[in-house]
């Protein structure tokens, strides 16, 4: 995938999460790298949570579901140990689709 301008081309499934600030997306990967491009937020979140790991847990935070490692005081804790908050109203919508994600994960591996 491609986001910004100018684009920069990206492989969806290595991003861990994405955080908005004042018109910059910082994408973190896998591997603990960062990129941080101009683009607007809510493209990116329509463009990646068509996808069923990502899910936007809080206002400019997108989540890939395949990089959690566990939920600790209503925030997700990336493998690698970064907390990213899940809002307060969507704590139990937020938790379900997770444990959904995973359980269709697993049922596949199966």
């Amino acid at each position: 995938m491609a986001f910004g301008n100018p684009a920069i081309t990206m492989d969806r499934r290595l991003i861990a999460y994405a955080l908005s600030s004042a018109h910059y997306v910082e994408f973190t990967f896998a591997d603990g790298t960062c990129a941080k491009i101009r683009t607007n937020f809510s493209d990116v979140e329509h463009r990646l949570t068509v996808f069923s790991n990502f899910y936007r847990t809080a206002r400019g935070v997108l989540v890939n579901f395949d990089y959690v490692s566990g939920i600790s005081n209503n925030e997700f804790v990336m493998k690698g140990g970064k907390h990213i908050p899940i809002t307060k109203t969507a704590v139990t919508t937020t938790c379900r689709k997770y444990a959904e994600y995973t359980f269709t994960r697993m049922r596949m591996e199966d």
